[in-house]
């Protein structure tokens, strides 16, 4: 892993030290993600930018609190010290809780590392009216400490400047690095706390029982046992609601782009195979996905919000008691939460979930989040019954994302009576100062998720659209009429086979081929729909309709409406319960190292989906 050209320096820390932004400031735009060998764990590795002028490479390690693990994130950190020879790392602390980072620093000393400490948060450390003597706490230690600002990064120059490529004579080794009793670590501590007592300054007649009274009485609102409930549940339902309601102007003028760009390319290429192609085929799928992206960006720069602001953990801790009588921790709520966003970094979060049973629950029920992948198509349904009233959509949006979380919840209540685990469970979570977002950095993070989205879906959904477009197309394509082209297509053939099964649901064949695309990619259905009702409407005024436009005047064979209340509200079941992705199936046999867990997970939650949308149709057909 490393060159003889460079210098290779891990950022060692705690999770929510700073290391992540940190890293981001050394190295800007020069770093990539990888895996750590043998795990699907992810860290990055950067090259220290140009201006600082040293040929050094920075790894930003997963977050630890020792380096005796007890996570599999941790583990990764501690095996990535070992696997290399390094011999220097930046500690990376929190200035605001010092006094457990610090726990750390003497582990590393012990092993023989040459450290330098990066002391973050140190601009709210000035406003909580606490000073830190950083030269008496560089004696007390021994070591080099740079203070640096969260916000501003002040103070990264000087530890890009304070890194020194010369490699000491010392040979750190974690291997002979004994583990700590329960003598030894009580004697760090005590160590520890005296040496605070001793940096810390306060103002001449400053109370320090009074220290971040704003935090204190916050803490007494948002952790309270009802009032701070009730402020949750609003919280997670104006994320969900503003998925929709803020993104629809958005969203209005990329369906307008793309349904001018298709019209303008029929209109260049009149009755040419290759233009409709184009306009059908590449422009209707593409443009079909596309036209989600501000809810996608919307959902992670709000999720960006709560963790930047500190109040992330507290709703951790908030959901922490209700958690444990359904066989899960506060621990699962990140997890839980990130699985609104893409199941398989979720899974991976679960690493930091300590109890085998609550982890294996929670992993089983994250499938049944309400992943962005999903968003294009609870986004099109729901546009498609109240297109006209983009408050009443937010709101029904909101309900399906608070729908899938409680089913989540009853399942993991089920798996928990039939489970049984005697193992002791423990939550222990750090709970940060609150502090104003960094917005630049949330926009950023949720600018880079939404191309990534776009950038991995793209060409699964162009690789489908086109196969779905030739098998539409031909084998007769010189047919002149539509209909009968299409009736004697590949497509048509398959379609109709697969038919019987969604029949129960409300759906036709082309429902059915939509479904089968989405085990690649759920979100492909709604360019598989652009595709299909373009290529197989007879009203040629049709082909430059939305979408949603299509949805509407589409029938069955028999002349009645498709997509009535019934098969919408069936099918919005159907992708609630059902696990479509590919990717999460390996990511679950790979954490869990168990493919028996993995076809479990796989095949109960599509049957379930499968027998909850039929009789979701069946009853409300009888009902309405």
């Amino acid at each position: 892993m490393d060159t003889n050209s460079r210098t290779v320096i891990p950022l060692i820390g705690a999770p929510n030290s700073g290391k992540s932004t940190l890293f981001n400031w050394l190295t800007g735009a020069k770093q990539r993600t990888v895996n750590y060998p043998g795990s699907t764990v992810e860290y990055s590795r950067g090259s220290l930018l140009e201006i600082y002028k040293k040929p050094v490479e920075i790894i930003d390690t997963p977050g630890i609190y020792s380096l005796f693990p007890k996570t599999s994130d941790e583990e990764v950190t501690v095996d990535i010290l070992k696997a290399n020879n390094y011999k220097k790392v930046i500690l990376v602390i929190d200035a605001t809780q010092l006094q457990r980072h610090l726990y750390i620093y003497k582990q590393l000393q012990e092993a023989g590392y040459d450290i330098i400490i990066a002391m973050m948060m140190t601009d709210l450390l000035k406003k909580s009216k606490k000073q830190i003597n950083i030269a008496l706490l560089e004696q007390e230690l021994s070591v080099k400490i740079i203070p640096i600002e969260g916000r501003l990064g002040a103070g990264v120059k000087d530890l890009a400047a304070a890194i020194d490529l010369e490699l000491g004579s010392n040979t750190p080794s974690l291997a002979n690095l004994p583990r700590w009793n329960a003598e030894k670590q009580q004697s760090i501590q005590d160590n520890i706390t005296d040496l605070m007592t001793k940096i810390t300054v306060y103002p001449q007649g400053h109370d320090s029982k009074n220290l971040l009274d704003w935090t204190f009485k916050l803490d007494k609102i948002f952790l309270h046992s009802f009032l701070g409930i009730s402020l949750f549940i609003g919280f997670m339902f104006f994320v969900f609601a503003s998925i929709f309601w803020f993104a629809a102007p958005f969203m209005d003028f990329v369906d307008g782009l793309f349904g001018s760009l298709g019209e303008y390319t029929l209109t260049m290429l009149p009755d040419s195979l290759i233009g409709d192609f184009l306009a059908n085929g590449v422009i209707a799928s593409i443009g079909a996905f596309a036209v989600f992206a501000p809810q996608i960006f919307i959902l992670f720069f709000l999720i960006g919000v709560l963790e930047d602001s500190g109040y992330l953990a507290r709703a951790a801790s908030l959901v922490d008691r209700f958690f444990s009588k359904i066989g899960m921790n506060g621990k699962a709520f990140v997890p839980l939460l990130s699985g609104f966003a893409c199941a398989v970094p979720a899974m991976m979060a679960t690493r930091t979930i300590e109890n085998k049973k609550e982890r294996w629950i929670t992993m089983f029920i994250l499938p049944i989040m309400t992943c962005s992948a999903r968003l294009p198509v609870y986004a099109l349904f729901i546009a498609f019954l109240f297109h006209d009233n983009p408050l009443l959509g937010g709101v029904v949006m909101a309900l399906v994302y608070f729908l899938s979380l409680s089913i989540g919840l009853i399942f993991s209540s089920i798996l928990n009576f039939f489970i049984k685990d005697t193992s002791p469970t423990k939550f222990i979570l750090e709970l940060p100062l609150y502090r104003v977002p960094m917005w630049r950095n949330i926009t950023f993070n949720a600018y880079k998720r939404m191309m990534s989205y776009l950038t991995k879906a793209g060409p699964v959904i162009f690789v489908l659209a086109l196969i779905i477009w030739l098998a539409s197309t031909f084998p007769n394509y010189k047919e002149e009429d539509p209909i009968k082209r299409f009736d004697t297509s590949y497509a048509a053939s398959i379609g109709h086979v697969i038919e019987p099964v969604f029949a129960p649901m409300g759906g036709d064949w082309r429902i059915g081929a939509a479904m089968v695309t989405t085990f690649a990619a759920r979100e492909v259905f709604v360019g598989t729909l652009a595709v299909l009702f373009k290529v197989t409407d007879e009203d040629e005024d049709a082909q430059t309709q939305t979408l949603l436009e299509r949805m509407k005047g589409a029938t069955h064979a028999d002349g009645s409406p498709l997509f009535t209340l019934p098969l919408v509200v069936s099918l919005m079941v159907f992708f609630i319960f059902a696990l479509q992705c590919i990717a999460t199936f390996a990511i679950a046999k790979k954490e869990m190292n168990s493919t028996k867990f993995a076809v479990i997970q796989l095949v109960t939650l599509n049957v379930i989906a499968y027998i909850m949308a039929v009789a979701t149709y069946q009853i409300l057909s009888v009902l309405i």
